[in-house]
């Protein structure tokens, strides 16, 4: 699934009742986004069962800093992918796009 990064779980979990689907998430309370959710690790009730938010992450779109969007996963960008999934143990520089996110469990 594609959830943009300024998406609030409330409407997430919304959108997820309609086709009785769930996933790894954050609170559905109080404003909680996903993209800060994700980027301090991703903890959930799921946590010990699934791991976390943030190994649940398929790929990423990002714009890099000369200004050019792009999308990075295991097999595309691996090094911005990986510095993306561990950057939530760092100083947060990463800055979300409007572009969605991808979302699914790594097989």
């Amino acid at each position: 699934m594609r959830a943009g990064a300024g998406c609030l779980f409330e409407e997430l979990y919304q959108e997820l009742d309609n086709y009785e689907l769930n996933i790894v998430g954050g609170s559905g309370l109080a404003g909680v986004g996903l993209s800060g959710w994700m980027l301090g690790g991703g903890y959930s009730a799921k946590t010990s069962k699934h791991g976390l938010g943030v190994d649940n992450l398929a790929a990423v779109r990002v714009v890099l800093p000369n200004g050019t969007p792009t999308v990075a996963s295991e097999t595309e960008n691996k090094d911005l992918f990986f510095a993306v999934k561990v950057e939530h143990k760092q100083t947060s520089d990463v800055f979300p796009v409007s572009e969605p996110a991808l979302l699914g469990r790594r097989q």
